[in-house]
């Protein structure tokens, strides 16, 4: 992964992470005040969301997105590779037990 890759990888989390610590965690707290001003409610959306555009054109998300998708597949398939299946034994009983499908048809046929 390149240093810009991690930058803007970095930059999308960081703006995720304020929007959930101001919209989801938000309780009805005083207005928001940076360097002495205090921001509304309305102000600090607006202000999310031309951040929001802005960290979006200026980094590559594109090559983000590829690159998170290639881990979280390579991920994906070790975690496959290397889990052992889990087979229920009462379920198995069932299929060893259950008639084959001529054995069954001759024993609903009527003689």
């Amino acid at each position: 992964m390149h240093f810009v890759d991690f930058v803007s990888g970095f930059s999308l989390l960081t703006k995720l992470f304020a929007w959930i610590f101001l919209y989801l965690f938000h309780t009805s707290d005083p207005p928001l005040v940076i360097l002495g001003r205090a921001f509304s409610k309305t102000e600090t959306l607006g202000l999310h969301i031309l951040s929001s555009i802005v960290v979006v054109f200026l980094i590559n998300v594109r090559s983000v997105l590829s690159s998170t998708l290639m881990v979280g597949i390579a991920i994906f398939c070790i975690h496959g590779a290397f889990r052992a299946p889990r087979i229920d034994s009462l379920t198995s009983r069932k299929m060893l037990l259950r008639p084959t499908s001529t054995a069954s048809l001759r024993n609903h046929v009527v003689t």
